[in-house]
């Protein structure tokens, strides 16, 4: 886990000489627990968590791991064309079509949260710049793709809190290093 340090004292703008920096603590343990000041719930890894290093609102980097079933989605525009050649018995066709925008969009949940978690949700992970989620054991670079209007809270409801976004890849091509050439 990636998060920022807390700093000793309070700070104030006037008096700030450095800004924050972050620390990577390995959690060796599950359960409850503090990091930093911060209480966070640590899980055994699974096939269906994703983790997600990106820099904060302060510039720090920081880290989130969410349990998931992923919808994946492509969208690929092609165009056709017909191609001005001569036509010969080995080589008939005169038609092509380019393809592009092989990118991958996973529609993913935060899970299960609390208020705090989900305003956290909301203003810093899903208003990060920089994103990177880690895939085969490989980090590689995304965006995080909130809808236009993202529902927070709903005291009304009965029932958790959760977060739906989308993760569009920065990669053509499939993300698994098994099926790189």
């Amino acid at each position: 886990m990636v998060c920022p340090q807390s700093f000793v004292s309070p700070v104030t703008s006037g008096l700030a000489t450095v800004g924050p920096t972050s620390q990577e603590v390995t959690i060796t343990t599950a359960g409850l627990q503090t990091v930093n000041g911060r209480q966070v719930f640590a899980v055994p890894a699974h096939d269906d968590r994703y983790e997600f290093r990106f820099v904060n609102g302060l510039g720090c980097l920081e880290s989130v791991s969410v349990r998931s079933y992923r919808t994946t989605e492509m969208n690929v525009s092609s165009e056709s064309y017909i191609r001005a050649v001569q036509e010969t018995f080995g080589s008939f066709s005169r038609g092509l079509v380019t393809k592009k925008n092989d990118y991958e969009t996973w529609k993913l949940s935060s899970g299960p949260l609390d208020a705090a978690w989900d305003s956290w949700f909301l203003h810093e992970f899903l208003m990060a710049k920089f994103v990177w989620v880690k895939i085969d054991g490989n980090w590689i670079g995304c965006h995080i793709v909130p809808d236009e209007t993202v529902n927070g809270p709903d005291r009304t409801q009965v029932g958790f809190f959760e977060v739906l976004f989308s993760v569009r890849l920065d990669i053509n091509g499939s993300p698994f290093a098994a099926l790189a050439i």
